[in-house]
């Protein structure tokens, strides 16, 4: 996993020298990873303009999987602003654009982001659903990211619906697959559920160490993540004073 801030640089000088060049496909590309690098650092209104930047050149030249993928992005703001609704309609369209075209690898992404909607919005049963397709989609397609990406859906879906022992499951695979991957940041992800779960059966001692190593690895990629991980071990050592004690929230 590049660092945020070094990959920011690169597509910038990228940018440029499309621009230079008359080079439309090129910007559109590139203000599209711009787009998503901004929205990995937690600059969604940039985000946004970036990549309503790069639809506009798409609608310009064409291509449909290019637009889909732009409409994929912006569902995602969509439901980081906590409008599911919408996100999950944008979410539905471009799959149905995805099989059309025959994309089993965005096919997979978008279930899991349909799933991920879901779960964000308590409806664990429909989010584990899409996240199990994301899986067997993702593995059709041989992309071991969105797979990893999926397990961790499912472990969240387990986790809000009660059921510790398969979330820990599946997040022990995830980590273990992200390693194999080198994916930081989906291993961190997932140590980052797996703390939640060992918070509530073991204790705060034992998921200070998973959250350790989480904030590590989101600290070194320069990802809000680590803002939140950072908080949950500040929580930790505070002094608890009465009622029930800390609320888990999922991952």
């Amino acid at each position: 996993d590049v660092c945020s801030s070094d990959l920011m640089s690169y597509l910038s000088e990228a940018l440029a020298l499309y621009k230079q060049n008359g080079d439309l496909r090129g910007q559109a590309i590139t203000l599209n990873n711009i787009g998503a690098t901004q929205y990995d650092r937690g600059y969604h209104r940039d985000a946004m303009r970036s990549y309503q930047a790069s639809l506009d050149i798409f609608h310009k030249i064409g291509g449909k999987q290019n637009l889909a993928l732009l409409e994929h992005n912006i569902g995602r703001l969509h439901q980081y602003k906590g409008d599911y609704k919408t996100a999950i309609v944008i979410f539905r369209a471009v799959l149905a654009t995805y099989r059309a075209i025959g994309d089993l690898q965005h096919q997979a992404h978008a279930l899991t982001d349909i799933g991920s909607a879901y779960q964000s919005d308590d409806r664990f049963d429909e989010a584990l659903a899409h996240h199990e397709k994301a899986a067997f989609v993702g593995e059709m397609a041989g992309d071991r990211y969105v797979y990893v990406k999926a397990l961790c859906g499912i472990a969240a879906a387990h986790f809000g619906s009660g059921r510790l022992s398969m979330a820990l499951e599946s997040y022990e695979q995830a980590v273990r697959l992200a390693g194999e991957i080198e994916s930081l940041d989906l291993k961190a992800k997932a140590l980052h559920g797996m703390a939640e779960i060992v918070l509530r059966s073991r204790g705060p001692a034992a998921a200070r160490i998973y959250w350790r190593e989480a904030y590590d690895i989101f600290a070194q990629l320069g990802v809000p993540e680590a803002a939140i991980v950072e908080i949950r071990l500040h929580a930790l050592d505070a002094p608890v004073s009465g009622g029930e004690g800390p609320q888990p929230f999922s991952p």
